[in-house]
């Protein structure tokens, strides 16, 4: 197994990231919802993102509402859980933010197959990421965007994707898998 070192300009930018200063975010407890109740919803504040699960006919439906961050970012959402003596689950779903905003927040909606009513993890997919990684994570995932969209997403990142995966990238978006 080889490691792949970050090169100078992303460690920078890494730097320049912990260097910014951020507002303190006052912590406090949330009282988990009843078991399998829906509508849900949490407030992420140090992600700027709220997660709304609302029941729809055939399963449920997410609701994704962010800030200036999230424009345009393609986002993996996975779940993880186990039903008591049953082997573990998981359902992965990749939603594309939009471009434009609504009173400065980007939303958007998508539908779940499988009735899941807790917070999954939320992650905008890095400029950094292994293609081969994504490939198989895309491959997995219940809920997608279409190809083309996906064409759209990779074109408009393919300069801020890491040197060593740009070509790689470039035939994912050729292939539109």
């Amino acid at each position: 197994m080889t490691r792949e070192f970050l090169t100078d300009e992303e460690l920078l930018r890494v730097f320049a990231l912990l260097r910014t200063p951020r507002e303190p975010v006052r912590t406090g407890l949330e009282a988990a919802p009843p078991e399998g109740a829906l509508p849900n919803s949490w407030d992420v504040p140090e992600l700027d993102l709220t997660i709304r699960l609302e029941e729809a006919a055939s399963g449920v439906r997410i609701r994704l509402t962010g800030g200036a961050d999230w424009r345009g970012a393609l986002v993996h959402c996975y779940w993880n859980w186990q039903r008591e003596g049953e082997a573990p689950e998981s359902l992965t779903a990749f939603v594309l933010m939009p471009e434009r905003d609504f009173a400065g927040r980007y939303i958007r909606e998508a539908y779940i197959p499988e009735r899941v009513t807790f917070r999954p993890a939320v992650v905008i997919v890095p400029r950094y990421a292994d293609p081969e990684v994504f490939l198989s994570q895309w491959q997995r995932a219940s809920v997608k965007p279409g190809k083309e969209e996906l064409r759209r997403w990779i074109e408009a990142n393919l300069q801020n994707f890491a040197p060593r995966h740009r070509q790689r990238w470039e035939q994912i978006r050729d292939e539109a898998v």
